[in-house]
């Protein structure tokens, strides 16, 4: 019995080891799969899929689910910022960048006072399309937005 504490202590290393070098992005399951078992690592989809809601409910990892059946996407949650704050999740790339704006502080603030409603900004995603690959589909070069 101990030993397979010790092997699911090993394999949740990996899946955050996974996170913690990947944590400008979300990731589906598959992604962090296949980036585990391409650095070598020998641990199974569904011990992936584990460790992964494990460290959510700690409050390691983020989870966003996705619309239309598609795959939920998990990101390490920088527990060293100083205060709460949201995420920009780009649906083309699935890069995240960090929503450190007094308006979504405004707008927990509303939510909370006419809707009796706690935001938990932490795990707040703003789902869109990042401006690198807005101009990539705009056929714009990068870091000119056309307004001058």
């Amino acid at each position: 019995m101990g030993k397979r504490a010790e092997y699911s202590t090993e394999q949740r290393r990996l899946v955050m080891s996974h996170m913690n070098a990947h944590a400008d992005r979300y990731q589906t399951i598959d992604e962090v799969f296949d980036g585990l078992h391409g650095c070598g690592a020998r641990i199974g989809r569904t011990t992936v899929y584990r460790a992964l809601e494990k460290l959510v409910d700690e409050g390691l990892v983020s989870k966003v689910a996705a619309a239309r059946g598609a795959s939920a996407s998990y990101r390490r949650i920088d527990t060293a910022a100083d205060e709460p704050q949201g995420q920009l999740l780009c649906l083309d790339c699935g890069r995240a960048f960090p929503l450190d704006c007094s308006m979504l502080q405004g707008f927990a603030d509303h939510v909370r006072e006419h809707h009796g409603f706690v935001i938990d900004q932490s795990r707040t995603v703003l789902c869109g399309i990042c401006e690198d690959c807005r101009h990539a589909e705009d056929g714009v070069p990068e870091g000119k937005d056309g307004h001058d």
